[in-house]
């Protein structure tokens, strides 16, 4: 659980671990609902050490979270399932090509779902993120 006082300390929190995990060799997903956003994403690739070089490694996936978001905000977990599973595959390729199988990823679904007051959809994610890991 990451506990924050606005936007700015989460999002250097968070790029803090990514950069961590990046030096260690891990796998790093950053799942976002601002993935579109050109600014946020701009900021992203200025805060994250050799941020292309990871990208085009397939050490760092910035994935646009908005769908899953939305999916979440009905009840659906679906999209979820999807995401798992193409970890899976990406872990399962990084390990025959020798690298780490640990992966860092983050995703802010539900505390965009908490920010929303839709406490139920949160705690039912939450819940999906625990029996999946």
């Amino acid at each position: 659980m990451l506990l924050y006082d606005d936007e700015a300390e989460r999002n250097a929190a968070e790029i803090e671990c990514i950069n961590k995990a990046l030096v260690d060799g891990q796998y790093c997903i950053y799942a976002t609902v601002d993935a579109n956003d050109q600014d946020f994403l701009s900021m992203l690739a200025a805060r994250i050490t050799d941020y292309n070089k990871h990208i085009n490694q397939q050490d760092l996936e910035v994935i646009d979270f908005k769908p899953f978001y939305d999916s979440a905000t009905e009840g659906k977990l679906a999209p979820f399932n999807e995401l798992k599973a193409h970890v899976e595959v990406m872990l399962e390729n990084r390990i025959i090509y020798g690298k780490s199988k640990k992966a860092l990823l983050i995703a802010d679904a539900a505390c965009n779902l908490a920010r929303h007051k839709q406490f139920d959809e949160c705690i039912t994610l939450e819940g999906w993120w625990q029996d999946t890991y």
